[in-house]
């Protein structure tokens, strides 16, 4: 049968298979643009049968005729985004559809452009029947083929470290674990040996989950069969919480398992409660339970203990404040959970570690211990007792803004990496160096990056001059908080993340409320950079002021009401102020700022100046117990290990 009637004839019997998988959307009606074509949960379409493929290549073929006759991989790369566009543009031809997206994604892998080629095969996960790990695992085997430089290994490595991540996560333990060996080749011909490293390390921890999972699937069997069975429950929560970090799973599982005291946490937390002391109760029942347990669900039940008592701490008073915030400071330096050793003390100047690289950040883990360098190339995890580098997480530009989840085992950042034209944000796994997730958020401008007390790495971006600011979570991209009405400006979350210091407002990040506007002075405008105290009383903020040719003071301000409370202009030598890094001790009652080449602390009630530091005057940090600062050392190369005055 062939001709015009024999293809009316197979659309036809291919619109009838549509429309019983997915209903009227799938009957030539408009679909809804925030919408995945043609998915109904998880129900995907067959393929469409090849007859009726041919007509939509030719024209897209024909349309595109100039791109494609173009071979260079830049020209390639840039007609699979084409593609991927006109698919996006296609969402009511399926057939177009489908074609658009496998030539997107072919041609893409064919240029060495993984990112297309993963965000086509996705599309096409979403909206047909296909094995998207496998697809994956292709496509990345065809970029793999086109490396040709150290810089192309080490993109395709970064590539390959998140695919065997999104693998594992999705329990395709298999897929995941042929990654490895092309990885470790890529690793080689990049010529990194801190990546080689951190992929081993993240090879052996999937290995691990691959062991974790074939001992709980006796266990889902049962539950599966057995819904209510308190061991089983108890089994497969464990495996969702430490395998995945997924409550939303543990949790139901929780509430009906074989532990009392876990039963009895979680059956009080899914009451949900609103009062501030019943939040905090909550609190307090995951943290003795995380006192009973070690290693990582010693982690896990601690964090969740975090959560409920950050949600509380603002609501609280009296004796149960003070309580909640010294456990909430517990886990923040380590404390609560064994912790580490702490660094050796003495007032001024302890110690000076050299890098190979211009450090463009400091910042402190959650530990005390350990520091992160930013650096141009790399950012550089440090012992600040022994000075010893731990690990190297490689970038190609310097990250712009870093943030620690609560147990300093994650790091989030962002900035403009692998050739992005645009700043992206990413996780790592800190143990491992591993990416956990990435997310590019197209022509927006990221503002911050931060986490959720309970792990959730998050990022705010927008354009500029713009309301449309999204928050969301890095992992997937999931948008949390669709443009929330806060200003366009430089962003800075707290420690647990539940606020958010952005342009001239605090904001509850959660809900994108504004709390305050700060008390900005008549000659004060545009903030350059900011940053809170761990206690969420002050934020200071480098802003231009209306002195000498460098105008660039700090303010202080109340987070709890927005009052200005200190202006300090800090005149370096020239006579000009120019603060180039700022940093507030924990309660907020000193600050570091640096005028290159100097250190100085400040008391933050008189605006006095207490000490000064020479030789090291760049970007700084203050330790979570604030009895150290780091500073970036004279001529970029050096981190500078201070005691902070007592």
């Amino acid at each position: 049968m062939h001709g015009p009637n024999s293809r009316r004839i197979i659309v036809a019997a291919f619109v009838a298979l549509v429309a019983m998988a997915c209903g009227a959307r799938c009957r030539g009606e408009e679909a809804p643009a925030d919408k995945k074509v043609a998915v109904e949960g998880d129900k995907r379409l067959p393929l469409p049968p090849a007859s009726l493929l041919v007509e939509p290549e030719k024209q897209i073929k024909e349309a595109l005729k100039e791109e494609y006759a173009k071979h260079s991989p830049a020209d390639r790369v840039a007609l699979a985004q084409r593609l991927l566009k006109l698919a996006e543009d296609s969402k009511n031809d399926l057939p177009s559809y489908y074609v658009a997206l496998r030539e997107a994604k072919d041609i893409a892998a064919a240029a060495g452009d993984s990112d297309t080629a993963m965000a086509a095969v996705e599309a096409l996960s979403a909206a047909f029947k296909v094995n998207e790990g496998d697809l994956k695992l292709t496509e990345f085997n065809t970029v793999v083929r086109t490396v040709a430089t150290p810089e192309e290994a080490n993109k395709a490595l970064a590539a390959g470290l998140s695919l065997m991540s999104e693998l594992a996560g999705d329990g395709n333990f298999d897929a995941a674990l042929r990654l490895p060996p092309q990885l470790e080749d890529l690793a080689r011909k990049a010529r990194n040996v801190e990546a080689l490293k951190a992929l081993q390390a993240r090879a052996s921890e999937v290995r691990g989950q691959q062991i974790e999972w074939n001992k709980v699937k006796p266990m889902m069997d049962k539950l599966a069969a057995k819904p209510d069975d308190p061991e089983a429950a108890l089994a497969v929560g464990r495996y969702h919480l430490l395998t995945k970090g997924n409550w939303d799973k543990a949790l139901p599982l929780f509430a009906k398992c074989s532990s009392d005291a876990l039963k009895a946490a979680a059956a009080k937390e899914l009451e949900a409660p609103k009062e501030a002391e019943a939040k905090a109760d909550v609190g307090d029942l995951w943290w003795a339970l995380a006192q009973k347990e070690t290693g990582a669900m010693k982690g896990a039940l601690q964090n969740r203990a975090v959560l409920w008592y950050a949600d509380a701490a603002n609501e609280l008073t009296g004796v149960r404040k003070i309580q909640v915030e010294k456990r909430l400071q517990a886990a923040a330096t380590g404390t609560g959970s064994g912790g580490v050793a702490a660094l050796s003390y003495k007032e001024g100047l302890i110690r000076t570690i050299t890098v190979d690289q211009t450090v463009s950040s400091l910042h402190f883990l959650p530990n005390g211990r350990l520091c992160l360098a930013a650096c141009n190339r790399a950012m550089l995890l440090v012992d600040l007792e022994s000075g010893q580098k731990l690990r190297s997480i490689s970038i190609s530009n310097p990250a712009t803004r870093v943030a620690f989840s609560m147990d300093g085992k994650r790091l989030a950042a962002f900035g403009e990496w692998g050739g992005a034209k645009c700043e992206e944000a990413a996780v790592w796994d800190l143990t491992s160096g591993a990416e956990i997730g990435r997310y590019k958020p197209g022509p927006q401008q990221m503002h911050g990056v931060g986490f959720y007390a309970d792990g959730r790495a998050v990022c705010i971006g927008g354009l500029p001059d713009s309301p449309d600011i999204s928050l969301r979570q890095i992992q997937d991209g999931k948008i949390l908080l669709p443009k929330p009405q806060i200003p366009w400006g430089v962003a800075q979350f707290s420690a647990d993340g539940s606020i958010l210091s952005i342009g001239d407002s605090i904001v509850e990040s959660k809900t994108g409320k504004t709390l305050h506007k700060l008390d900005i002075p008549p000659e004060g405008n545009w903030i350059d950079y900011s940053c809170l105290s761990r206690d969420k009383r002050f934020i200071a903020c480098m802003q231009r002021l209306t002195v000498g040719h460098k105008p660039f003071g700090v303010c202080v301000y109340e987070a709890g009401s927005g009052k200005l409370v200190q202006t300090i202009k800090p005149l370096d030598e020239k006579g000009w102020s120019f603060a180039q890094g700022i940093a507030l001790d924990p309660d907020g009652r000193r600050l570091v700022v640096t005028v290159d080449p100097q250190t100085r602390i400040y008391d933050v009630a008189s605006g006095r100046e207490l000490v000064r530091w020479d030789k090291a005057g760049g970007y700084c940090d203050v330790s979570p117990d604030g009895h150290f600062a780091v500073v970036q050392g004279a001529g970029g190369k050096t981190i500078c290990l201070f005691g902070m005055p007592r």
